[in-house]
């Protein structure tokens, strides 16, 4: 899911620069545990560079098989590789800011992007950082993706694309006075 969205975003930069002669997107990643998934992309440049296969020896390019936490691993280990391909974009220096995508459905994506985008945070702690994530089918919250969001500096946490602004303090709920009377609509009309 996160790389066919990332493919769709290198959709969307080269048609602005064919129609219009402007980059939106100075570089389009996929970071995949899967050979497969990153092959199958039609828009990525398909360079290493740009379809990053971390976990190689892992996985043997098969895979996480859901389990974020070998996810998570990978990307500690192999972490290097992503700031090293986003290092060697030319027109780096002419974002504003870095989008992650990451699928909650997998292993690889809901593992990795905590670990990744701790990295690119502190490599570029004067871009802001980014993340959606997208869920299968309802899918709950994987626990890395929790700890990643609850730790988000900025804002409130977002999912499928809705910003949740309630501030609630953790145990407490409003409920409503006693003194205060509900108006009722079978009351008298005044005579």
């Amino acid at each position: 899911c996160g790389c066919r969205i990332a493919d769709e975003f290198a959709s969307l930069n080269q048609l602005a620069r064919s129609r219009r002669g402007i980059e939106i997107v100075p570089g389009t990643f996929a970071v995949n545990t899967d050979a497969a998934d990153l092959s199958g992309l039609r828009h990525i440049k398909p360079d290493y560079r740009y379809r990053i296969l971390i976990g190689g020896r892992k996985t043997n390019g098969h895979g996480v098989g859901k389990i974020n936490e070998l996810g998570a691993e990978i990307a500690r280990s192999d972490g290097d590789k992503v700031i090293d391909s986003i290092r060697s974009v030319k027109s780096l220096f002419e974002a504003d800011a870095f989008l992650l995508v990451a699928s909650a459905g997998g292993g690889t994506g809901s593992g990795s992007v905590a670990i990744i985008t701790k990295l690119v945070k502190e490599r570029w702690p004067e871009m802001k950082a980014f993340l959606t994530e997208c869920y299968a089918n309802g899918a709950p919250c994987p626990e890395p993706l929790k700890k990643l969001l609850k730790a988000k500096d900025e804002g409130g946490k977002t999912e499928n694309g809705k910003k949740d602004e309630t501030k609630k303090e953790e145990g407490k709920t409003e409920e409503p006075k006693k003194d205060e009377a509900k108006p009722d609509a079978a009351q008298p009309a005044d005579e």
